[in-house]
């Protein structure tokens, strides 16, 4: 019975051994070549990312950013009532930041 058991098991091994030496067959370094193909899907690649970059400009081109400056309001800043001696809303008074590590300590 054990003499059965392994001769099965030497079988098995060296039927496994055979799979794996030709799953792992190496090419000869004559027979590696880039190809056609792989030339081609570079140039495609290539040529797609040139058209995506171009749109991307594009588009970027379209958005309008806000600079900060409100021109809805009227051309004369001193239109709005507030003069240079007047503070206007955007000249209220600010209180400082306490220093840092001030206050009450944390326990």
């Amino acid at each position: 019975m054990s003499t059965l058991v392994l001769s099965l098991a030497h079988s098995v091994q060296q039927l496994a051994l055979v799979s794996l030496e030709a799953l792992d067959e190496v090419p000869a370094p004559e027979d590696v070549r880039p190809g056609w193909v792989a030339m081609g899907s570079f140039f495609l690649l290539f040529a797609v990312t040139i058209l995506l970059w171009m749109n991307m400009r594009k588009q970027i081109g379209k958005i309008k950013f806000d600079d900060g400056v409100d021109r809805s309001g009227p051309a004369d800043p001193s239109a709005d009532g507030s003069g240079p001696d007047e503070p206007g809303p955007d000249d209220a008074p600010v209180e400082p930041a306490p220093p840092h590590g001030s206050g009450t300590p944390r326990g």
